[in-house]
């Protein structure tokens, strides 16, 4: 099954404590933070409607595989997601 991790590619310094490789990952239903540290409610649900698309292959060219990243809504706190694929 494959999983898709999200991960802080970026971050001046957010309020919400989020660092530079901080992360998530989703296999199926399942929600994951392998680090054990809390993860930012506001990024995380950014990120996630794009997680089941992520699941599947893309075609070449795809724009989730060309930039396969989103921003945190808070504009305050700068963070920058990657979302990859991991796994078959």
């Amino acid at each position: 099954m494959t999983t898709v991790r999200v991960v802080v590619e970026e971050g001046a310094s957010p309020r919400c404590g989020l660092a530079t490789d901080d992360a998530f990952e989703v296999t199926g239903p399942v929600l994951r933070i392998p680090s054990g540290k809390p993860f930012c409610l506001q990024a995380m649900l950014a990120a996630v409607p794009l997680v089941m698309s992520k699941m599947d292959p893309r075609p070449p060219g795809d724009w989730l595989e060309r930039k396969p990243f989103v921003c945190c809504p808070d504009p305050d706190d700068d963070v920058l997601l990657r979302l990859e694929r991991v796994g078959p």
